[in-house]
């Protein structure tokens, strides 16, 4: 994910694009890139991606913000997802 500078600008669409282009920079066999492991766990599991082993470590932290623009008018499906996101948050925080 180095290469998607400034993605918290994005939106969700672009960022999903961004990576299919990745993706398809790489099945090309060019470069290499960080990238979210459930987009390609069938590809390395296939044997058509590999991930490289790195000096320090083979995964990298990315930090998330939760934005509720208006909760007025914030429905049931953003107060499930704003509770699924935090109850996760707290589940992964508490097991470190």
């Amino acid at each position: 994910m180095t290469m998607a500078h400034g993605l918290n600008t994005l939106r969700p669409s672009l960022i999903q694009c961004i990576f299919h282009e990745a993706l398809v920079i790489l099945n090309r066999n060019i470069g290499f890139c960080w990238i979210p492991r459930h987009l390609v766990d069938s590809l390395l599991s296939q044997g058509l991606l590999c991930q490289l082993s790195l000096k320090g470590n083979s995964h990298k932290r990315v930090m998330m913000s939760l934005v509720i623009p208006n909760r007025d008018v914030q429905g049931p499906a953003a107060e499930l997802l704003e509770k699924i996101i935090i109850d996760t948050h707290l589940q992964h925080r508490g097991a470190q």
